[in-house]
């Protein structure tokens, strides 16, 4: 653990990159809550950007931070915004660092990358712990490729762990209910951005900027989104990068009423239905961020294997870096990777969604058996 100067050297860095400088009994230390779940670390304090955590320790106290947050909403309670903070410093360094590395490390990427773990594996998508810890990553990613310095990646991080708050006062009902929603339903839920922010202004007047980012995160370029209709330069450029991020993921996710759109589906809703709702620019940087094929896609060689894309090549978008998982049999590869960009005779056939691949699985299980017993006939 770090010595108490370094700690309160580090406070004052995290203070300074969100206009904030911690005032009251919060200033230098963790304020321990015995209602709170144990995140796994000792002390908030702990964490230190000089030391990498482990992705999945990280990852899992991320989830934990953010699961507080609601708690402590619920609670009509602030909490302690030093956690939150400190997550977000954290998030921020995981996203630069993975960034740096290149395409070829595959195992890197798969040990290192925060970014990867949240889209590539399999996640409770219906948890508004999940979807807000993923909005945050894709956020912090934008800004990062909008060059975003290191102070706004870490004001535009904490914002994005922090704007969705509001939904802990949302009726269950009306989350899950499958018919349409009424006038009413649509009320109450237009109005969690402002419960959000009035939350997040209890923190302090150093939050203020945090709170004006969370009341606008459904605000839309075009004039039509809520709770106040503001548009273009009015909307905090944070609001915009956060807003583009929740919609891609919330496409992503499964509901009541729909399936999951896969990944490719998801930009193309944006850039197609969506696309007057949005600035071009940050459109551009959601493209680059999970490249044409998407981070976590399912896809179809021209050869007939099946895999998943890991990462994108920025200079050639159209061909990813691929984990081979099923062979044209349906057995299953060893770990084996291909950038596609080193191998121009290798081409994606097909985006395939989870329903498209079991059916694919099923023909095969049942090509297979035919052909069983036609040589045991």
């Amino acid at each position: 653990m770090r010595d108490q100067k370094n700690t309160v050297i580090y406070h004052e860095h995290i203070s300074s990159s969100v206009s904030a400088s911690w005032t009251g009994e919060s200033r230098g230390k963790h304020i321990s809550d015995p209602q709170r779940p144990d995140c796994g670390l000792s002390s908030c304090l702990e964490l230190s950007p000089e030391k990498d955590l482990h992705t999945d320790l990280l990852y899992g106290h991320a989830r934990c931070v953010i699961r507080n947050l609601f708690d402590s909403v619920k609670k009509i309670h602030p909490g302690d915004p030093l956690e939150a903070c400190m997550l977000a410093f954290s998030l921020v360094d995981n996203i630069l660092a993975s960034q740096a590395l290149q395409p070829s490390n595959f195992l890197d990427q798969y040990e290192q990358n925060l970014f990867l773990r949240a889209f590539c594996f399999e996640t409770n998508t219906s948890d508004l712990v999940e979807h807000t810890l993923k909005v945050t990553l894709l956020a912090a990613k934008l800004g990062s490729l909008l060059k975003y310095s290191h102070p706004e990646l870490i004001r535009l991080t904490t914002a994005a762990l922090f704007h969705n708050t509001g939904m802990a006062f949302i009726s269950g009902k009306i989350l899950k209910k499958r018919g349409e929603l009424t006038h009413d339903d649509n009320l109450s839920i237009h109005i969690h951005p402002t419960i959000g922010a009035d939350f997040v202004k209890k923190l302090g007047e150093d939050y203020d900027i945090i709170a004006n980012v969370i009341s606008q995160v459904h605000e839309r370029e075009n004039g039509e989104g809520y709770p106040q209709g503001l548009s273009g330069g009015s909307i905090h450029m944070d609001a915009k990068i956060i807003g583009i991020c929740d919609v891609y993921v919330a496409l992503c996710q499964a509901r009541i009423h729909r399936e999951a759109l896969t990944p490719y589906e998801a930009l193309e809703t944006i850039y197609s239905d969506m696309k007057d709702q949005f600035a071009p620019h940050v459109a551009s940087a959601l493209l680059k961020a999970v490249s044409m094929y998407p981070v976590g896609s399912l896809i179809q060689l021209d050869s007939g294997e099946i895999g998943q894309v890991i990462a994108a090549n920025p200079q050639t978008p159209t061909r990813p870096v691929v984990e081979l998982l099923l062979d044209t049999t349906g057995h299953v590869y060893p770990p084996q990777f291909v950038d596609l960009a080193e191998h121009s005779s290798v081409n994606i056939k097909a985006i395939l969604s989870k329903s498209m691949l079991m059916g694919m699985m099923d023909s095969i299980e049942r090509e297979l058996m035919v052909s069983n017993d036609g040589e045991a006939a």
